[in-house]
């Protein structure tokens, strides 16, 4: 009867030493994907998760510095560098830990000239696109809706202005350069253009 009830107590302490063990297993912080931030704005949201092992996860971030919160899933970075997400579960002490990169992006800065400006409507505008950068996308906005062709992705596009009336008329030209990474800048110039009569 005696072995019996110690045969009883190692199989149970075996069983729960298995379910321990597999929750430690199931466990998988996941600390997101490489991250950037541009520039000038507020940092990198990090994108920090758990799965499987007990419900309940604590979370710890390391190094701390440069870090909104170092004890939250999704803290912002405003140093660049390696950060460690540490999870752990309640119950059993299980830890699992993941590492996210984050880097700064250069901003380019969007400019351009333009000629010739107080012209006639029927006589194009050529602009000349003077921003620095690498890997840089654009995208113009001639402020004339009415013209039909109020945008352009061209490097250095030519505008003809539909300008009417008796006066003349001042165009917000506004030109936004992107780099790979989604940084941003613009540029804006006016435009004076003179109408053809009606």
């Amino acid at each position: 009867m005696i072995n019996k009830f110690y045969l009883l107590i190692i199989f149970f302490f075996l069983f729960k030493q298995n379910i321990s063990f597999s929750q430690c297993n199931n466990l998988t912080a996941n600390a997101g994907a490489d991250a950037f931030f541009c520039a000038g704005t507020s940092g990198a949201l990090l994108n920090g998760s758990a799965t499987g092992g007990n419900v309940g996860y604590t979370y710890s971030w390391s190094p701390t510095a440069g870090l909104s919160c170092n004890n939250c899933p999704n803290p912002i970075a405003t140093i660049p560098g390696a950060y460690v997400l540490t999870v752990t579960t309640s119950g059993p002490n299980c830890t699992s830990s993941d590492n996210v990169i984050v880097t700064n992006s250069s901003t380019p800065t969007a400019n351009f000239t333009f000629t010739p400006n107080n012209a006639c409507a029927n006589i194009p505008v050529q602009f000349t696109n003077t921003s620095t950068g690498s890997g840089l996308t654009y995208l113009w906005n001639f402020g004339d809706p009415t013209s039909g062709s109020n945008t352009s992705s061209s490097i250095n596009p030519t505008h003809i202005f539909s300008a009417t009336g008796s006066t003349n008329i001042n165009y917000t030209v506004t030109l936004t350069a992107t780099n790979a990474n989604g940084c941003t800048s613009t540029s804006t110039q006016v435009v004076t253009v003179k109408p053809l009569p009606i």
